[in-house]
């Protein structure tokens, strides 16, 4: 997804060639250009309507519940005042017809299961659709914060034409074919980031407790509250965690919310590291030393993936906070903010495809950088080449559905479009151009 043309921070000569100012056929400029016109943002925009006309009816023609199985049973022992971490789901999901789905254990955070539970006061085909409706308006609200142009500072047809491709980004319709929840952490991130804007900290604060206690991995995002020294922001988050937990634990009971962590601990199992669906940095690490010392298992080779997987894990952590502590306090079109995003998904336990869907903040706000010449060419095309490598890998999977082992090979092209991604907002966040450059049409 790009807006206008990137800015070349070499400047220098081309082939020994003087410079000049002529324009590449095939640029950023010339597409950022096309997006600014009407007629080709509202064709972008119909593709997508119809992208969504497909699967609305693909959805409707099958009832195939998948993760909202284990939400639902998962809910529904809740509700019946029972552990769903300590009770099988299977038998509970073959009563209820939703056997098909993914009902192994639930490791949902205790305030997830809460706010599901009052669906499972309809029936199951009933709740699904109010689940996919939640999360239909949900994604409709984020693309309306991030795009907005009174928000994004956008013309009318970039941010119509940001849209279509906002829709088409397959860990969008991914989200909807599993019926996951990250339509619900994309929301309250993007809704922080306006917040901030304005400077009503409390409420932003509010966005990322939220997050928190849905789905835990966007703590990380505190360290950007820290480096950056928004106080204010951290302390309403605190606060607001705290009092989210707090009437958690009194309404479901703390025995049954603190055996979440028992769960959880197991994100971190070979069972869950070794499947190749895994896009997590620690996940990617652990297969790559498992596959230069086979199958063997034994002590040293545990030491050298867990050694491999920290060492992974603090060069990562030590560039988002070089990059952090370079911008300070002013996160200019929110160029770190983005970064931090991006490697809470890398960093967490697992990190599956639709996580995918958290890189739309980053992608949209190098839209906006580019579209007013604030991008240079290498961190734009990388972006783009990270959004076409992610469709790439989901239409191959999609050709390969015959082939489970083909398919288990090639995922690991998914960890590798993280990784792509990490480094396009790694060098938007530090590489800025030199000058900027008006690339609107």
């Amino acid at each position: 997804m790009v807006g206008g043309g990137g800015v070349s921070g070499t400047g220098g000569h081309i082939g020994g060639a003087r410079k000049t100012d002529r324009r590449p056929i095939v640029s950023g400029h010339g597409f950022g250009a096309a997006l600014h016109r009407w007629p080709i943002a509202i064709l972008i925009f119909v593709l997508a309507v119809l992208r969504v006309g497909v699967l609305g009816r693909t959805l409707s023609a099958s009832f195939n519940p998948v993760d909202f199985s284990m939400y639902y049973c998962a809910g529904l022992t809740l509700r019946h005042g029972e552990n769903p971490y300590r009770t099988e789901m299977a038998p509970l999901a073959k009563r209820l017809g939703l056997e098909k789905g993914y009902t192994v254990q639930t490791n949902d955070p205790p305030s997830f299961l809460l706010a599901f539970e009052p669906l499972t006061l309809l029936s199951p085909h009933q709740a699904y659709w109010a689940w996919q409706a939640v999360s239909a308006a949900a994604f409709a609200a984020s693309l309306f914060l991030l795009l907005w142009p009174g928000y994004s500072g956008l013309g009318g047809p970039m941010a119509l034409a940001l849209a279509g491709f906002a829709i088409l980004f397959p860990p969008v319709g991914n989200n909807f074919v599993i019926a996951q929840s990250k339509m619900l952490v994309l929301l309250p991130l993007v809704a922080m980031m306006r917040f901030m804007e304005r400077k009503r900290d409390g409420l932003a604060g509010l966005m990322l407790a939220v997050a928190v206690l849905l789905r835990v991995f966007p703590l990380l995002l505190g360290g950007y509250l820290v480096l950056t020294r928004r106080w204010r922001v951290l302390g309403y988050t605190i606060a607001a965690t705290l009092a989210g937990a707090i009437v958690t634990m009194a309404i479901m009971g703390v025995g049954t919310s603190l055996s979440f962590f028992t769960a959880v601990g197991s994100l971190s199992s070979e069972r869950w590291l070794s499947t190749t669906s895994n896009i997590s940095l620690m996940a990617f690490v652990s297969r790559i030393v498992w596959s230069l010392f086979g199958s063997a298992p034994g002590p040293l080779v545990e030491f050298v993936r867990r050694a491999s997987v920290i060492s992974v894990d603090l060069v990562v952590m030590y560039l988002v906070v070089r990059a952090t502590l370079s911008a300070g306090r002013d996160d200019r079109e929110w160029r770190v903010f983005s970064l931090w995003i991006v490697a809470s998904v890398m960093l967490s336990p697992t990190a599956w495809f639709h996580y995918l869907l958290l890189m739309l903040i980053p992608f949209v706000q190098m839209a906006c950088a580019a579209n007013r010449g604030a991008v240079r060419s290498r961190t734009l095309w990388m972006a783009v080449g990270c959004y076409l490598a992610i469709g790439l890998t989901s239409d191959v999977l999609r050709l390969l559905s015959q082939h489970p082992q083909l398919i288990e090979k090639f995922r690991e092209a998914e960890s590798v479009s993280l990784l792509i991604a990490f480094v396009a907002v790694y060098w938007f966040a530090v590489d800025l151009p030199d000058r900027p450059l008006s690339t609107k049409a």
